[in-house]
């Protein structure tokens, strides 16, 4: 999740220096357009930019809304991964506690049939 996270932030963070990068040439093209503005060749140059930066926000928010999907679709996973390790883990336990239990018994029963064999002594001790 970590490794998407910075990934994603790198994507970002180079598409928000592509978008500045095209604003500020656009700007920069403005500018020098603007001398031809007022011998009326700047309006289409214009235009042309303003339709340019609607079509790169167009572009940055397709890539963002692709890096939200891959972004989704990996939560996804990792959440079933999750809740697959979680019924593992809970299934786990249960055998460990069973076997637990089982030991439990197995070690009662001896003890039990190591104590009916001592006090069988000690009850022999006492008769002689």
């Amino acid at each position: 999740a970590a490794f998407a996270g910075e990934r994603f932030q790198l994507a970002q963070e180079a598409m928000v220096r592509i978008f500045l990068a095209q604003d500020a040439a656009a700007a920069a093209a403005r500018g020098s357009g603007g001398g031809t503005a007022a011998a009326g060749g700047g309006v289409g140059g214009r235009v042309a930019g303003i339709a340019a930066q609607q079509g790169m926000a167009e572009d940055v928010a397709g890539h963002f809304k692709d890096l939200i999907k891959m972004q989704d679709k990996e939560l996804h996973t990792l959440r079933a991964e999750v809740q697959k390790l979680r019924d593992d883990n809970e299934q786990l336990r249960k055998l460990t506690t069973d076997e637990d239990k089982t030991l439990l018994l197995w070690r009662v029963e001896a003890l039990t049939k190591q104590s009916k064999a001592l006090q069988e002594q000690c009850d022999q001790l006492d008769v002689r």
